[in-house]
């Protein structure tokens, strides 16, 4: 579904809706200038940079300098600055991207399954950047199959099963929804 939104795959039916227009043909880089942040399972990150020259690019081209050591200092990547991806754990990956999502300002973060290959030391830092992006006024929508670590920074879940979603509402609405529950946590 977050690939259909950013335009990676087309849609069998439906229409993508972003900053209160329907976007005929949606387009990452389109959808970017306009405050849209996407950030795929497989990360934003190359292994040609440190996660230092990622954040430093970001900062230059988007004013935000003075953002950059919120970013490092909230996601805790002091230590792996001067690494590249390649030599990053899963949760460090994902901080790191998390910290260019910080620096970076959207109005808007898609990310993938930000929880999945994570340690549980990497989570709560995940999910306070997720937090803090969101007290931003920053849009989140987040997949995922973690639903502790979903349901601790969700205001509503949509549940997505046999190419349909349904919308059930706050995680407590969800904790309580029969057949997501029979169906999906198995209780």
């Amino acid at each position: 579904m977050l690939r259909i939104a950013v335009g990676r795959v087309r849609p069998d039916y439906g229409r993508v809706l972003f900053d209160g227009a329907f976007v005929e043909r949606p387009s990452l880089a389109a959808m970017a200038r306009k405050g849209l942040f996407y950030s795929a399972q497989d990360s934003v990150l190359t292994d040609l940079f440190t996660i230092r020259q990622h954040l430093d690019a970001v900062a230059r081209v988007f004013g935000r300098e003075l953002d950059l050591d919120e970013g490092i200092e909230r996601l805790d990547l002091g230590e792996v600055l001067d690494r590249k991806p390649n030599a990053l754990s899963g949760g460090e990956r994902r901080r790191a991207s998390l910290a260019i999502a910080i620096v970076r300002k959207p109005t808007c973060l898609l990310m993938d399954e930000p929880f999945v290959g994570v340690a549980p030391k990497d989570r709560p830092l995940i999910a306070d950047g997720l937090l803090a992006l969101r007290d931003g006024g920053c849009a989140v929508v987040i997949s995922g199959h973690d639903v502790e670590d979903l349901f601790a920074v969700a205001d509503e879940i949509v549940w997505v099963v046999a190419g349909t979603s349904h919308g059930i509402g706050s995680p407590e609405q969800a904790r309580e929804h029969w057949q997501f529950r029979r169906e999906y946590l198995g209780r």
